[in-house]
This record gives structure tokens, C-alpha cells and sequence, in this order.
């Protein structure tokens, strides 16, 4: 299960409007992809249900219409990608198998320079991205994109829903509002 928690860290955001946006030429948006279904894990069904609720919310509050018939064609279409990368930072603690070593210890080296001290596991950071796109619905060209990016520690549930929250509502207040 891999679930993440904002450490205190800064939100890094980067956003990229096509220059020809203009969001009141859009009167309905809709998600691009159907969620995902029984078959995916539910760790993962989770995430998106955090993910497509706070991104939802988030264009709600810019004044964006949702579409809510199955039947009506939207004008916009969202998308999203949820990624995390886990980087060393500099060392960190012992292994538990480098432990047991220093336990037994058959290594015939000097005390004080066991297999302990010889293999260090360096720390990590787990760098968390959400990326918005809205693309006009006809064309498929993207008119409108942007990335929320921090850095995270594991955690429970419940502080990946405050992590997504976290990088929706602060990436998507870029958004140019919808003013019709």
C-alpha cells in the first residue's frame, strides 16, 4: 500500500495555458477517462476518488461548469496524472540484514569497523506530482495545463487525501477563473 503524507515542505507549481484559452468559450467540462474499475486495487480506486473529487471541487470553485448528463457532449475534457518518485538523500539508517550481520558478525575486520558501518541505507524522499489537462473537446488539442509538485513521507490514508487536497486546491487556483 502506498499512501503519502506532506512532510513541511513548499508546493512547487508550474502551469501552461495555450495562449488561445479562454475558458468562457467552454460551457460544460467532463472527465476524459472513466474512473476505474472493480478489477484495480483498491488502494489505487482510492486515490483516484481523492484525486477526481478535490480536482472537481477545485474547478467548482473557479466557477467551472461540470457536466452532469451522461448523454451531452462536454466541450472540455480533464485528465489528470498522479506520480511519485523516490530519491535517495544522503544516509540514512542500517538495514535490518546489515543488523543481524553486526549481530553475528563473522566478518574477521577490526571492532569498530563491522558490517554495521559499512552499509548504510540512505534516507529517501518521495517527490509527489499532480498534473492537470484540460482539452477542448472537438479539437483534442490541450489548451490549458499545470503540475503541483512536493515532497512526501508514507503515511495513512487519511493524509493522502490531505495531500491530494493540498496539491489540487493550490495548483488549480492557476486556473484562470470562469467568469460567463
Amino acid at each position: 500500500m502506498v499512501l503519502l503524507l506532506t512532510a513541511c515542505s513548499s508546493i512547487d507549481v508550474e502551469v501552461h495555458p495555450a495562449q488561445s484559452f479562454t475558458p468562457t468559450n467552454y460551457r460544460s467540462l467532463a472527465w476524459a477517462t472513466a474512473p476505474l474499475d472493480t478489477r484495480t486495487a483498491a488502494e489505487l480506486r482510492a486515490l483516484e476518488r481523492d484525486v477526481r473529487r478535490a480536482v472537481e471541487q477545485g474547478l467548482v470553485a473557479r466557477g467551472y461548469p461540470l457536466q452532469t448528463s451522461a448523454t451531452a457532449t462536454p466541450d472540455l475534457l480533464i485528465d489528470y496524472r498522479w506520480s511519485r518518485r523516490v530519491e535517495p538523500r544522503g544516509a540514512g539508517s542500517v538495514s535490518p540484514r546489515d543488523e543481524m550481520a553486526r549481530m553475528i558478525d563473522l566478518d574477521p575486520t577490526p571492532a569498530g569497523d563491522s558490517a554495521l558501518y559499512r552499509h548504510p541505507i540512505a534516507d529517501v524522499a518521495e517527490q509527489v506530482s499532480l498534473r492537470v489537462s484540460l482539452r477542448d473537446a472537438v479539437s483534442r488539442k490541450l489548451v490549458w495545463w499545470g503540475s503541483a509538485t512536493t515532497v512526501a513521507a508514507r503515511d495513512d490514508q487519511h493524509a493522502a487525501q490531505k495531500l491530494v487536497d493540498r496539491l489540487a486546491g493550490r495548483l488549480l487556483r492557476e486556473l484562470p477563473e470562469y467568469a460567463p
